[in-house]
Order: structure tokens, then C-alpha cells, then sequence
């Protein structure tokens, strides 16, 4: 462990603790190994408030991976803060109300964190790099094109000009998966690339299974399956994807990737599975793929009525307030859906 190595106590809540739990989080490991730890940061009377919002983000983070509600709830009602308006209390808002939350809080509380800016340092400081990428990923999961464009893009450009290459990775994946959302692909394809630069780097692994994901939905589209079929198995190979929404957004590139090379079948535990974790997750928003998936296996079934009720359900609850993307609104049309 790191802290035998530095020669400190095992059990004490402090800053090293919280980053040693960081690194097993923005790695490709499975963060859920700390899950008891950070949970301890909560319950212990010794942790300090800041501690404890620390330990609260990161089981909420890992919740988000696993689209665990239960989790999410028990972090952020065990690490409340008498101090309201505190900036590590708007912090735990943001990241609840982004991950799991409702989305107006979401935008209110990402608007309060940018105000308070200003706390944190002059607007060319590298301490706001992490603050305007959480802001920004807010208004990309509440579906903002324009103010996530705006604060993931500062963000990026502060991240350059202090070369901070974990930030970068980070940020570059944000953006990909903004212009991937708003069907923006030349885009998208573009802040691949950039992202795709670090693969070498020890930080890409910052970055988890999305970078594989989105770059097997980019070969699909552009009609690279080879390439797709490489993208899943590396996603794939990594341990952060035995949690539910790394597995379940690359089973679904697996079936695109089916459908579009004319191998149209997918199997019923296959569809079970995506039908519950449709039905557990699709509140929390980043479902457009996962819906599009199972209509369209919905509709090889020859089950139009199911396909129809299905989409037609989400796209009336959809959580992002995003443009529909062109082929959902196909398949909108094609099963008259009204939404």
C-alpha cells in the first residue's frame, strides 16, 4: 500500500487516503474494492467535513459506473454539510443531482459552482482546470450543447496551456462524447483523435472504458468493423467494464455492430439484460444508444408494437434535453412514435 510505503498509519482519513482510493478510481481497475473504505470516511467521526465530501464524490462516481442509486443515496446523505452555501457543499450537490439527481438542481448547482470560481483562483489557474470540467460534464449529462461546449473547451484550453495531460485526457473524452451525444460525428471523430494521442501515456487509463466505446461507435458509422470488433475486445479486456454501464454500453456497440454488418440477432439473455438495465438506468440519462439497440432488436424480433411502446415511453422521459438523433427520429418515424 501507499501509505506503508510513505511510512504513515493505515487508518487515518486523510488526504492520502483519498488519493489512493483516486488512483484505483481514474485508472482501468474496478473501483468497487474501496467501496467499504470510503464508506468508513463517512461513518468515522474523525473525518473532516472536506474529507468526508471527498470520499462522498468518489462512491458517487463509482455509483455512476455501476448506475447504483442505493450507493449514490447513502453517499450523499452521509456527507451533509450545516454550511449550505460552502463550496464543498455545492460540490456534492453537483455531482448527486448530475449523476442521479434531478436535472434542474443539476444546472442550479453547476451554475453556483461557476460563481464560486473566483474562490478557487484567477481564471487563467490550473486549481479551476477539475472545477470547469465538472461543470461542463454537468450541462453534457443534462443535455447543454452550448454551455457544456463552453466549459469543457475553457477547461481544455487551461489544461494546454499548463500541461496537464491527465485533465487533457479527461476533457477530450467529455467533448467526444458531447459531439457524439448531438450527432456532431466529424466532430466527435476529431476530439478522438486528439484523445487518442495519449494512448501511450500512463494517464489514458484516466479515462476508463469510454474511450472504446466511443471509438467503436465512430468505426461502426464509418463502416470499420474490423476495427469496431478491436475496440470492444480492448474495452472489454479492462476490469472497470464488469460494472453495469461500461458492460452494457459495450454489449450495445456489439449488436450495432451486428446489425450493421447484416448479422441481425441478438440473443435472449442478451436482451434481457439491456432491457434491465434500461429499465433501472434510463432516468439517469446516456441511453439514446441503448434504447436505439434494443428497438431495433425489438423490431428483428418482429415485436413493432413492444418497439413502438418502448421508444415512444422514452422519448417522453428522456433525461437530456439534446436534439433526438437522426436515427432514432428514423426509427421514430418508421414506427410512429409520438414524443
Amino acid at each position: 500500500m501507499v501509505r506503508n510505503d510513505l511510512g504513515l498509519p493505515v487508518d487515518v482519513h486523510d488526504k492520502f487516503e483519498i488519493l489512493e482510493c483516486a488512483q484505483v478510481l481514474h485508472s482501468d481497475g474496478d473501483p468497487r474494492v474501496n467501496i467499504d473504505r470510503l464508506r468508513c470516511c463517512l461513518t468515522t467521526g474523525s473525518a473532516t467535513l472536506e474529507h468526508r465530501v471527498m470520499a462522498a464524490s468518489q462512491l458517487m462516481m463509482i455509483a455512476d459506473l455501476d448506475r447504483d442509486i442505493e450507493l449514490a443515496s447513502f453517499a450523499f446523505e452521509h456527507s451533509h454539510s450545516p454550511a449550505r452555501e460552502s463550496v464543498p457543499d455545492i460540490l456534492r450537490h453537483l455531482v448527486y443531482e448530475t449523476t442521479f439527481g434531478d436535472r434542474e438542481r443539476a444546472q442550479r448547482a453547476a451554475s453556483e459552482m461557476a460563481a464560486r470560481l473566483p474562490l478557487y483562483g484567477q481564471s487563467d489557474s490550473p486549481r479551476i482546470v477539475g472545477l470547469l470540467y465538472d461543470i461542463g460534464y454537468t450541462y453534457y449529462r443534462v443535455g447543454d450543447e452550448v454551455l457544456a461546449r463552453h466549459y469543457l473547451t475553457q477547461a481544455l484550453d487551461l489544461a494546454l496551456r499548463n500541461e496537464m495531460i491527465a485533465a487533457q485526457i479527461q476533457i477530450l473524452r467529455g467533448l467526444a462524447l458531447l459531439c457524439w451525444s448531438v450527432y456532431k460525428v466529424d466532430e466527435c471523430r476529431h476530439w478522438n483523435r486528439q484523445l487518442w494521442r495519449f494512448e501511450s501515456h500512463d494517464a489514458f487509463a484516466t479515462a476508463g472504458c469510454e474511450p472504446f466505446v466511443i471509438g467503436a461507435r465512430l468505426a461502426i458509422h464509418d463502416g470499420r468493423f474490423p476495427d469496431a470488433t478491436q475496440f470492444i475486445q480492448r474495452g472489454r479486456s479492462l476490469p472497470q467494464s464488469r460494472l453495469a454501464c461500461p458492460r452494457i454500453l459495450l454489449l450495445a456497440c456489439e449488436l450495432q455492430l451486428r446489425f450493421a454488418s447484416g448479422q441481425e440477432s441478438c440473443s435472449d439473455p442478451e436482451l434481457s439484460e439491456l432491457m434491465r438495465f434500461h429499465a433501472k438506468a434510463r432516468e439517469f440519462g446516456e441511453q439514446d444508444e441503448i434504447a436505439l439497440v434494443l428497438v431495433r432488436a425489438l423490431i428483428t424480433r418482429g415485436e413493432n408494437f413492444e418497439a413502438e411502446r418502448l421508444l415512444a415511453e422514452y422519448l417522453l422521459q428522456r433525461r437530456e434535453k439534446f436534439e433526438i438523433p437522426p436515427p432514432l427520429r428514423q426509427l421514430a418515424i418508421q414506427l410512429h412514435c409520438r414524443g
